[in-house]
């Protein structure tokens, strides 16, 4: 067997998690959790344009998160543990794995723990990709996040998963609006959905807030029209699917962009003693 076939298999078995979540997100997109439904507030003319969520992330995509995480894990510390020379001392092989640091005094006060029988060689290259190594920081880099991530999931929480929904704005098409305005077939007019226009004839859209569903029966967007509105009217809206609730380092964070920048991350370590190897 080669000796990074190990951590080969491992990788193979995270892009297989990879490519569920991306199918499973868009499944939901191609759902449309959302819809948008025009209402009359108690008093006329003041009329609602309201967000319903129809459809929430399925639960299991943390649990697929977590496995992804744990065979991104696991794919480096099993190349530590073939760079290794083997050592007959099972408590320093039991120790082996593959460091992620985001400060120089963290790496170097394990690294003779973690790499022992590592040589230096193969030491100088895992150093190079430490978190702290980056000249920007190491708060975005993709070893750091994938160690908060398999973290989480192995002894806090599962990785929660959340859609945020944007309100885009309206179109209106073909109808009449008030008495006077009329749109003709193939004739529509878009309105962002932070706007506030005055159409003329008592009738007025507003934008509310930043557009942002939070819940179920958000409002998104305020009309008025001194007679109810008889024109064709469509909805746009964005939704992004991101981390939720766990560590503040990927909170926020668009879940399909994090897996993949952990993904190319691990390949590239990997491919990077394929290369030396061939040497």
């Amino acid at each position: 067997m080669h000796p990074l076939n190990a951590p080969r298999l491992k990788l193979r078995r995270a892009d297989k998690h990879l490519n569920a979540i991306k199918v499973a997100i868009n499944r939901f997109i191609a759902s449309k959790p959302y819809d948008f439904v025009f209402e009359a507030d108690p008093k006329p003319p003041n009329y609602s344009i309201i967000a319903m969520v129809r459809h929430l992330p399925d639960e299991e995509w943390g649990l697929i998160i977590g496995d992804f995480a744990h065979n991104a894990r696991s794919a480096l510390d099993m190349l530590v543990y073939q760079l290794s020379q083997l050592l007959l001392d099972d408590n320093k092989r039991f120790n082996l794995q593959f460091p992620i640091f985001d400060e120089v005094d963290g790496y170097e006060g394990n690294v003779q723990r973690y790499l022992a029988g590592v040589t230096p060689e193969h030491i100088a290259i895992i150093e190079s990709f430490q978190p702290y190594k980056r000249l920007d920081g190491s708060y975005d880099d993709a070893l750091g996040i994938l160690r908060a991530i398999n973290n989480a999931d192995k002894h806090r929480i599962i990785n929660v998963v959340g859609a945020v929904g944007s309100f885009e704005g309206v179109g209106f098409g073909a109808g009449r609006i008030g008495t006077n305005i009329i749109r003709g077939n193939g004739i529509g007019i878009r309105v962002n959905g932070s706007s506030s226009v005055n159409f003329g004839d008592g009738f007025t859209y507003t934008g509310v807030g930043d557009g942002i569903i939070v819940k179920d029966r958000t409002v998104v967007a305020k009309l008025t029209s001194n007679t109810p509105p008889q024109v064709k009217m469509l909805h746009y809206s964005n939704i992004a699917i991101q981390f939720g609730e766990g560590d503040p380092r990927v909170q926020g964070r668009s879940v399909v962009d994090t897996l993949t920048l952990i993904y190319d991350r691990v390949k590239e370590v990997i491919e990077r003693f394929e290369s030396n190897s061939s040497k």
